[in-house]
């Protein structure tokens, strides 16, 4: 999930690497708008700037990049289809129609780039693999045509992190077209790259770093002011790794009242991230949060996380029939794409509900309060762990939380008695 559900990331040219014939004022405006989600003010720029001559090749990755984030942001497969038909003939444009660019060449990577990101959202690994291997194909020979340009720079960072960072079972797909990478080569170049923008390529080097950071772990951007949350994918970026970190009132913090500007192009997966921190709170305004992501989304990706996690919400509860509803919906709607929805389809299909007090102690921990989803554990009366399976939970939370407040001793004993039991 990590590789392909994070990547509302951009692989852009930055005004630093565009041609002399091209107004670096206008590239960076119409940069500018699409890093701010104002699509339709871009796409406007966009139709005006083609239409003046002299322009370079950017005029087509801009449309490109534009069009990529489209597809993010929309999650539908008939856009992603549609990006797949326009795709080949913006490449073809830039590839023949300015065979006298240089710079024509590291522009083709990052589309190719960007087609593998959007091949691996839509599970087709193999067109990912191979997109990724004609990217790395067109950066060789833009490495050897303009050396030591910083685009350059930037584009082997995403090269190596990215294909560092893939999940280990497509390290046969990566061996077949000979793809490798070095993750912390990948961030030093992305640093130093960063280090050296201004304007809108560092609003724009900000998600690159961001991106890593979910790859990584590695916090590289908190003091750096221009990585804050201003924009509306920093803040994403900001939202989704407290999340998974564990920091769910840092979430509520950064979203609950906060609104996206107008013009912008909606970014839903925000309505989520904070519907599920409420959850992880247990608040109740976790439903309504998480309904209306699902009201809006246009979507099908994270649709079955979505409902299973307003099944949970009804049945904290004490709303059986709703539950019963969006646990069916679970099982119904959505794809099955991504590693969240995947595990969402496996949990729901289950044939006992959960149990609530397992449950409470799960979503506290998930939210970072673990001495809360300690006194869930400790306040389970007698006999309510009525199967093996929740015996067997009781213990794993015991433990990990036990982990989290530096009880080493009690944690490994916990984890043992797991590990024992599944070797039973």
């Amino acid at each position: 999930t990590k590789y392909i559900a994070i990547c509302l990331v951009m692989i852009g040219t930055g005004t630093r690497g565009i041609s002399q014939h091209t107004s670096s004022e206008k590239y960076s405006n119409i940069l500018g708008q699409i890093l701010r989600l104002q699509f339709d003010t871009a796409d406007k720029m966009l139709n005006e700037f083609a239409g003046e001559p002299g322009t370079g090749p950017e005029i087509i990755y801009l449309r490109n990049y534009l069009e990529f984030l489209t597809v993010l942001m929309a999650g539908q497969r008939a856009v992603y289809e549609a990006y797949l038909s326009d795709v080949r003939e913006r490449l073809d444009a830039i590839q023949f129609g300015y065979d006298q660019f240089p710079e024509r060449l590291p522009m083709i990577s990052a589309i190719h780039l960007q087609s593998s990101f959007l091949n691996a959202l839509y599970g087709e690994n193999i067109k990912a693999a191979r997109s990724f291997y004609v990217a790395k194909r067109y950066f060789r020979q833009a490495e050897s045509a303009r050396p030591g340009e910083p685009f350059i720079e930037k584009l082997a960072g995403l090269i190596n992190v990215m294909a560092g960072s893939a999940p280990a079972e497509y390290h046969w797909l990566m061996r077949v077209f000979g793809i490798r990478g070095d993750i912390q080569l990948g961030l030093d170049q992305l640093l130093e790259y960063h280090g050296g923008t201004a304007g809108q390529d560092r609003l724009e080097s900000c998600l690159f770093l961001l991106y890593a950071n979910q790859i990584t772990g590695q916090g590289m951007v908190e003091e750096d002011e221009d990585c804050g949350a201003e924009l509306t994918l920093h803040r994403y970026f900001h939202a989704y790794h407290a999340l998974k970190s564990g920091q769910s009132q840092e979430v509520i913090g950064l979203l609950d009242a906060w609104k996206q500007a107008e013009g912008e192009m909606p970014l839903d997966y925000l309505d989520l991230l904070l519907g599920e921190a409420l959850l992880n709170s247990i608040s109740p305004g976790a439903g309504n949060q998480l309904i209306l992501f699902l009201k809006n989304t246009r979507g099908e990706h994270y649709v079955k996380t979505a409902w299973h996690k307003l099944s949970w919400h009804h049945f904290l509860a004490g709303d059986t029939l709703s539950y019963q509803q969006a646990r069916d919906n679970v099982l119904i709607k959505g794809n099955l794409i991504l590693d969240a929805d995947k595990q969402a389809y496996r949990e729901a299909g289950e044939d006992l509900p959960p149990n609530m007090s397992l449950l409470r102690s799960r979503l506290y921990f998930d939210g970072g309060y673990y001495k809360k989803s300690l006194e869930a554990l400790q306040q389970m009366m007698q006999g309510e762990l009525t199967s093996k399976k929740d015996s067997l939970e009781y213990t794993y939370r015991s433990a990990r939380i036990a982990d989290r407040l530096g009880e080493q001793d009690e944690a490994i004993s916990g984890y043992q008695k797991v590990m024992g039991a599944g070797t039973e």
